[in-house]
């Protein structure tokens, strides 16, 4: 399935080339994505920025200045994820007649975001594969909060009307569907911060290019 004409929010773009190609990868590039709008606008209890925030922050200034990606530690839980996308997807549809059609990535000069994919004229889906804890807070309390600001930004980039959240568990062999719709509180709040500049640069003294290729490089 394929929809052949994306209309995006007002002020975005949208890039149609699937999900890690080198267009995609290229186009997040020094931009703040919607998987880690939480570690940017998160605050502490006195308002201050915690250490994602600026963790995040290093990552994007390195892009900026080198305008490579940063390559980042891929945990087990989120290779996981990744490779259980399409599996999440197929029982999605099963589950509930709706079919995905793949999406590219949404960007402006500050923000990248990449939905798992849309559904219908109004909707995205995002796929989880959680562990144990995770799972089971969902099931308590719902959706996660970093996974409500990722959403709340897509829809932001978007401007669809709603997220299908797809949450998945391999150890109960359970699935949770939870619909999410636009915050428009939320969605302001996460356009003010995107906004926010990128501080800080490398000191390049004594920094070479390389005067070849490595015979093999391994991330």
């Amino acid at each position: 399935m394929k929809i052949n004409h994306i209309i995006p929010a007002t002020g975005f773009e949208y890039l149609e080339a699937p999900q890690h190609s080198p267009e995609w990868v290229q186009i997040r590039v020094g931009r703040k994505t919607s998987s880690r709008m939480a570690d940017w606008i998160g605050r502490g209890v006195k308002g201050q920025f915690l250490k994602p925030h600026f963790d995040y922050e290093r990552e994007l200034a390195f892009e900026k200045q080198f305008n490579v990606p940063f390559s980042r530690f891929v945990s087990e839980a989120m290779d996981e994820g990744t490779n259980q996308e399409n599996f999440i997807k197929g029982q999605y549809t099963e589950i509930t007649g709706r079919e995905i059609a793949p999406a590219g990535a949404f960007y402006d000069k500050d923000s990248a975001s990449s939905p798992d994919g849309f559904v219908g004229d109004d909707g995205l889906v995002e796929c989880k594969w959680l562990w144990d804890t995770k799972f089971s807070e969902v099931l308590d309390n719902g959706v996660l909060p970093e996974h409500q600001i990722q959403m709340q930004d897509q829809l932001r980039c978007s401007g669809r009307q709603w997220v299908d959240y797809v949450v998945a568990n391999g150890n109960s062999k359970k699935i949770k569907i939870i619909r999410v719709a636009r915050d428009e509180d939320m969605i302001k709040q996460i356009g003010d911060a995107a906004k926010e500049p990128i501080e800080g640069s490398f000191d390049t003294a004594d920094v070479f290019d390389f005067t070849k290729a490595p015979d093999a490089v391994n991330w």
